[in-house]
């Protein structure tokens, strides 16, 4: 199973229709979708080549997009402090003086924002004849001369000597349209002190408290509109953070006197939701492929354990309880996999361009949910009937993990599915030598979008970190164990290598560096124990948050 290569298909922006009135056409199908439907493993299934897409029968928007590699913001640290003491205060209510010593020890510098954009192409010469970077970087690879973007977040104000800093990845929960509610691209005129913002306020702080900070949109979304997205796919996740890794580190060495600062080669990763699973694909191309220190990724419920989600998340569906307002999921997904893996044509027709126009004209999550049928409909009645007849008797009879046994038999299409699904999934990853940093995962019990078997019990005794409340609720405690990290003394003062391109012209062997930023006398507050951080955690996980799921 090989993912398209480049010259395989097109890119969304040859395929925009000339014609105005087939535009106007489309548009007023869109409204009047009859109920749309794709299964969250058979949506996989349809192939716009094997259907015979065509230039007039897809639609796409192209983003209002911020100018790229330029300044968005910039706050001084008072500035940082009054906002986030006061969404922290609206957010937690008498809870706050509990953290209070925490977010003082984490607002130390003033903040630059840039929107950030790069390529694989234009970075190709840094990995050159690595099979590892050619996977997901290279020629071939879908998405190779993509224009990539996110924010980059630099902290300002800092101490004029040589600072080599340490960075923080954040990957991004789910977003519906490719160019809302992403990290670059309609997320600022929501940073108030009255709303908690997950994608900026995550790296900001990161930043805040003298580190790098980057947050890619991913692939199809904001300046990369004219690709195809990648729903929980894992080399598409790698395509759009790799280019902007290696933009940073030039950016930042660039900014004052040419390495005076510089992104060292040392990070963290973390996301949240579909930001879970693309935190653990994002680290797996650094320490692996580039060779960048990974010291620790913090994957909050995200389906990591793939092929046994999506195997549950189905039969949830059939007994209707994945809730209907999560119901995008399966157009984005169905998207995703009919693009990654086009091979087989197992849906119908007649709904492969209206799912795939769905994730390309820049529908909300509504529109995409409007255009579902849901319950008390059978939401998988579009898919051909043989194979949905096929999974549903193996789940029956062989439970959740029949796509991971071999000997099981199954139809040729029922076999290739599989095969993509396991493609993707992290489990053998997460369990192999290849893991040198820590990992933890967070993720509640109740959570009734991504079931916590992707946590219990497979890595309850040495990863999992308990949250509380359904899967929006649980996003707070995941968070704040994050929050925990940035002021953690082992992470602070982390010894980090100089940035390799600052040692062209010297000869000189990589500088080692502690962070420049001294001892707060409260930096060891909250190295409490965990059954009282727990106790706040389950106070704080009841506070209602707007978060971007």
């Amino acid at each position: 199973l090989t993912p398209p290569a480049v010259e395989d298909h097109k890119e969304k922006s040859e395929l925009i229709p000339n014609n105005r009135k087939t535009a106007t056409k489309l548009t007023m199908m869109l409204r009047n979708l009859p109920a749309l439907c794709t299964w969250i493993i058979l949506a996989a299934a349809g192939s716009f080549l094997a259907h015979g897409a065509t230039a007039d029968d897809l639609v796409f928007t192209n983003c209002n997009q911020n100018p790229c590699n330029q300044i968005l913001q910039e706050f001084d640290r008072d500035e940082i402090t009054n906002i986030t003491k006061q969404i922290f205060q609206n957010l937690l209510g008498s809870v706050y003086p509990t953290i209070e010593q925490k977010l003082n020890n984490m607002l130390q510098y003033g903040v630059q924002v840039y929107k950030i954009c790069a390529s694989c192409s234009e970075y190709n010469h840094y990995n050159e004849g690595n099979d590892c970077h050619e996977e997901f970087c290279g020629l071939n690879a879908y998405g190779y001369n993509a224009t990539v973007s996110g924010l980059l977040f630099v902290p300002t104000g800092m101490p004029q000597q040589p600072n080599v800093l340490k960075a923080g990845i954040w990957s991004h929960p789910t977003a519906a349209h490719t160019c809302n509610d992403i990290p670059s691209e309609g997320s600022w005129s929501r940073f108030q002190a009255r709303h908690f913002n997950i994608n900026i306020m995550v790296p900001l702080l990161t930043a805040t408290s003298g580190n790098v900070a980057l947050a890619p949109d991913n692939l199809g979304y904001g300046a990369s509109y004219d690709y195809h997205i990648g729903y929980i796919i894992r080399r598409q996740y790698q395509t759009s953070a790799i280019p902007l890794w290696y933009k940073a580190q030039e950016m930042v060495r660039g900014m004052i006197n040419n390495c005076s600062m510089q992104l060292g080669n040392s990070a963290f990763v973390a996301g949240y939701s579909e930001g879970g699973y693309g935190a653990i694909a994002i680290a797996e191309a650094l320490d692996n492929c580039l060779g960048v220190s990974v010291s620790k990724v913090m994957a909050g419920a995200g389906p990591i354990q793939t092929t046994r989600s999506f195997m549950e998340i189905t039969h949830n569906i059939d007994i209707q309880e994945f809730p209907a307002r999560r119901l995008e999921y399966l157009v984005l997904i169905g998207a995703s996999y009919a693009h990654w893996y086009p091979d087989h044509a197992l849906l119908g027709n007649e709904w492969h361009t209206k799912i795939m126009n769905l994730t390309t004209v820049g529908s909300s999550g509504r529109t995409m949910r409007k255009a579902i049928p849901t319950y008390p409909d059978d939401p998988f009645q579009i898919n051909a009937p043989a194979l949905m007849d096929e999974y549903r008797s193996l789940l029956s009879t062989e439970g959740f993990g029949f796509c991971f046994n071999d000997t099981i038999s199954k139809s040729v299409e029922g076999t290739y599915f599989c095969q993509a699904i396991r493609q993707n999934d992290l489990t053998n990853y997460l369990l192999s030598n290849e893991v040198d940093y820590e990992l933890e995962v967070c993720h509640s019990r109740n959570d009734e979008v991504i079931p916590i078997s992707n946590a219990v019990p497979l890595f309850q005794e040495n990863y999992w970190l308990e949250s509380f409340g359904n899967h929006d609720d649980a996003a707070t405690p995941c968070v704040s164990y994050i929050l925990d990290y940035l002021i953690d003394p082992d992470f602070v003062y982390a010894q980090v290598d100089e940035d390799k391109a600052c040692l062209t012209n010297t000869g000189e062997s990589p500088l080692t560096v502690s962070s420049t930023r001294e001892a707060s006398s409260g930096s060891t507050v909250f190295a409490a124990n965990k059954q009282n951080y727990v106790g706040l955690l389950r106070a704080v996980f009841t506070t209602s948050i707007m978060f971007l799921f």
